[in-house]
């Protein structure tokens, strides 16, 4: 750069400097940016310098062949005619399945290009021809690699069962981007509700949040699943729950209006025949000349009258009767499912986890809470809640990928961590700590902090809030008072 132009027109020195660094190309005179010897050795050390080399170089075969085959995307600087070279681009994908943005649309519908490219990428589906999105052997494969790729299938595949199935074993919040008929199938959403989260209920159909035998069974799976029923069950839920454990009926009382509606209605199943009771001193209380009147008229009508009121309200009593006890047999149910997964709880403490994570929209009035504070916080000043992490991502762009494809991606830049929507951590506060709900997205921020050193500050995009006892089940008897700075990979998944 700070060469004479003598210096930067001698072949030999630009010869000798694109061996230790091919960008040094850059600063070559126009002269040495066409001569074919120079530009081959610097494109096979430094891929991108195919920019700085002249028009007619960009045309030269072996030229691109070598420069995609150490920087994949070089192939955006290769000339129109080279991007539709099959081999061009199938070295260009392999290395970097984002170059196949850059192929020509002839290369975009190539199978073996396409197929090439998902697996050397993520949301790489997305630059695909409209044909391979249609393609069921190319949308396995990208799905295999990011499931969160469904959302780039074609319409049909996202009502292929197999397709969805496969998406969503791998990530459950792939159900978000199945067709509406597979929101409603049991298999798919029991495959996206899974032990360790329950989220993806949210993005079931409002059918399958309503069905009570779904809804239970994916209780089974995961409590929390209840979260996202509908309100109509979640009401039918907390019913139950009154029904079952009389010593939660106060408490639920102080419930937003929708459960103190649901509360009225239980009264009015007990009260009916005490507001009849006016009525009935009202009647005792005519005079005898109103009742010798009425003895006088036609007896017949009036039984009948009676005789459909009786009816009408034995009908009724059958009806609420069913539902208390189907109620009660759906609280019964999900008790089980708190005591096989919330351990030992206190029927206090049972209560408020049901109320709080369980009662989801129908509860929420009753959560005295403020709503979640967004805050950029610096990466050293949050703590781990757990001891252990896995080494894989189980959701987002890097779904089923090394936590190390993170890490290299926030060192390379191309990731960063004050825009990227996924990359923002939930955070609970304890006393005067923060604590992140995913460790495994901690973990990589670290790592990306110890790379730039302790003198650069990283800052983390968040969403903060108090600290609950429902927050207790991510930690697993973690001592969160003393530890969360320090964090171990698991093997395995």
């Amino acid at each position: 750069m700070f060469a004479s132009e003598t210096l930067k027109a001698d072949r030999e020195v630009v010869l000798a400097a694109v061996k230790v660094d091919g960008f040094a190309l850059m600063f070559a005179s126009e002269t040495l940016k066409a001569d074919r010897e120079v530009v081959l050795v610097a494109v096979k050390f430094s891929g991108c310098a195919l920019q700085y080399v002249s028009n007619e170089l960009k045309s030269d075969r072996e030229v691109v062949l070598n420069a995609v085959r150490q920087y994949g995307l070089a192939l955006q600087f290769a000339s129109e005619a080279l991007k539709s070279d099959h081999e061009i681009a199938l070295c260009a994908v392999k290395n970097s399945g984002l170059a196949l943005e850059f192929a020509s649309k002839e290369m975009k519908s190539d199978r073996e290009i396409v197929l090439a490219a998902v697996q050397r990428g993520w949301t790489i589906l997305g630059m695909a021809s409209e044909q391979m999105k249609s393609d069921r052997k190319v949308v396995h494969a990208a799905i295999r690699r990011n499931p969160m790729d469904l959302v780039f299938a074609s319409n049909e595949l996202k009502s292929d069962r197999d397709v969805v199935l496969s998406a969503v074993n791998r990530c459950d919040r792939a159900l978000k981007f199945a067709s509406e008929h597979l929101k409603s199938d049991r298999e798919v959403i029991l495959a996206a509700v899974t032990e360790n989260d329950a989220s993806a209920f949210e993005f079931a159909s409002e059918e399958a949040k309503s069905n009570r035998e779904l809804v239970l069974a994916a209780v089974k799976k995961n409590v929390y699943a209840l979260s996202f029923a509908s309100e109509g069950f979640c009401l039918h839920t907390i019913k139950a729950v009154a029904e079952s454990h009389n010593a939660m009926v106060q408490q639920l009382a102080a419930a937003n209006s929708r459960i103190s509606l649901l509360e009225g209605e239980l009264q009015s199943l007990t009260g009916g025949q005490e507001n009849d009771a006016p009525s009935r001193r009202q009647k005792r209380g005519r005079s005898s000349e109103e009742e010798e009147e009425q003895q006088q008229q036609p007896q017949q009508p009036q039984q009948q009258q009676q005789q459909q009121q009786q009816q009408q309200q034995q009908q009724q009593q059958e009806s609420d009767n069913t539902l208390i006890l189907q109620a009660c047999q759906d609280g019964i149910e999900v008790g089980h499912a708190i005591s096989a997964q919330g351990a030992d709880l206190s029927l206090n403490d049972a209560f408020q986890r049901i109320r709080m994570t369980l009662c989801g929209v129908a509860a929420s009035g009753s959560v005295k809470e403020e709503p979640s504070e967004e805050a950029m916080v610096r990466c050293d000043q949050l703590h781990f809640t757990q001891k252990s992490c896995s080494k894989k991502f189980r959701g987002g762009p890097y779904a089923n990928c090394p936590i190390e494809d993170v890490i290299t991606d926030l060192i390379s830049g191309v990731l960063d961590p004050t825009r990227e929507e996924w990359l923002i951590l939930d955070i609970v506060r304890r006393g005067d700590k923060l604590f992140s709900v995913d460790n495994r997205r901690l973990h990589c921020l670290r790592m990306f902090q110890q790379h730039v050193g302790p003198e650069q500050i990283v800052w983390v995009r968040t969403r903060i809030q108090l600290w609950h006892p429902t927050f207790d089940r991510f930690c697993h008897n973690y001592d969160t008072q003393n530890g969360g700075t320090t964090i171990q990979i698991r093997r395995g998944w």
